[in-house]
């Protein structure tokens, strides 16, 4: 009987059930990236067909004004010896007033005016080099053959989307200085330049520089009298009205 009684309460003790077992998951760190101190390298800037905008056109234009567009561009195919003209960039073209009666390469356009010989300023861009016509009612003439690096300012914030993008903010920085309509600031000169080092070629006092060529350009703001020299580069903007002076072989 005692058998019997301790094997039943062995058959009603509950055996307990172990906790289940949760899998131990590892995981794995992931290499961090060890970050690289770039190395300032002056980088060429692109060239001037490559950065070329919209042309400064006119959707208005008259036919005669068309006309002198089609005649200036295949007197300079012709000049330049070309069989295929789309290799010739207009760049922009403008209506103005030439002083005087008749073309001349060495007199100013006029713009806002009626006096003068009403005629065309169109320039054009051609394996790096720029080609400028003047034109009246009824003839043309070809006038300046540059380096693309030495265009004027107006054409080279059309073929420069970085120059043009300094020009605006050295337009802003002035008028915002003098508080005034940036309208009325004129834009002198725009220089493509090569700065010999970090400083963009307007050092300041006990700062030391890297010796490294940056591409760039000087800048020359006229607001009433007064003139504002900036120098850049492709991301930095220097009011540099203490630039060293250049001395020529002339001036030593």
């Amino acid at each position: 009987m005692l058998m019997m009684a301790v094997s039943a309460c062995a058959s009603n003790t509950a055996t307990p059930t172990p906790d289940p077992t949760q899998s131990l998951i590892v995981f794995t760190p992931e290499p961090s990236a060890v970050p690289v101190t770039p190395t300032a390298t002056a980088v060429p800037p692109p060239s001037a067909g490559e950065l070329l905008q919209t042309p400064r056109t006119n959707d208005t234009s008259t036919e005669i004004q068309r006309e002198m567009i089609s005649a200036t561009e295949t007197d300079l195919a012709n000049y330049l010896a070309l069989e295929d003209f789309s290799e010739i960039q207009i760049v922009l073209y403008e209506v103005v007033h030439w002083q005087g009666e008749a073309l001349e390469c060495e007199s100013a356009p006029l713009r806002l005016t009626t006096q003068g010989l009403e005629g065309l300023r169109i320039v054009y861009l051609y394996d790096e080099t720029i080609y400028t016509y003047r034109t009246g009612e009824a003839e043309f003439m070809r006038c300046e053959e540059v380096s693309a690096l030495q265009a004027p300012p107006d054409v080279i914030v059309l073929i420069d989307p970085v120059a043009a993008d300094q020009v605006s903010l050295a337009k802003r920085r002035i008028a915002q200085d003098l508080d005034i309509s940036s309208r009325l600031i004129n834009v002198d000169s725009v220089e493509v330049r090569v700065w010999e080092d970090t400083s963009l070629g307007c050092p300041a006092a006990g700062q030391n520089y890297e010796p490294i060529q940056t591409n760039g350009y000087r800048i020359v703001l006229t607001a009433g009298e007064n003139s504002y020299i900036f120098h850049a580069s492709f991301d930095r903007l220097v009011l540099c009205q203490d630039e060293p002076i250049e001395l020529d072989d002339t001036d030593t």
